[in-house]
């Protein structure tokens, strides 16, 4: 939203554009870690088992946070280009 808004002034400045989906898509893992740790407070108070397959969970976070690394960067690159 704001930075539609603000895209005349991203354009007449020097702005890093490969910031704009590093910053989405690290909030999202922010945003993720808090549940993480929540989820596992939680998980005792109702008696659930920690089992292997949670030690899994961060491999597949990461696997995500970089598929959707690439193709944001990827989509903002082709939109970035002049002429296209």
């Amino acid at each position: 939203g704001s930075l539609v808004s603000s895209k005349d002034l991203i354009s007449k400045v020097y702005f890093p554009r490969m910031l704009i989906p590093i910053s989405a898509s690290g909030a999202c893992v922010i945003d993720f870690a808090i549940a993480a740790v929540v989820l596992a407070v939680m998980m005792p108070c109702y008696a659930v088992a920690f089992t292997a397959n949670i030690l899994l969970a961060p491999v597949f976070v990461l696997m995500a946070f970089v598929c959707a690394l690439g193709v944001g960067i990827f989509i903002g690159r082709r939109i970035g280009r002049k002429g296209v």
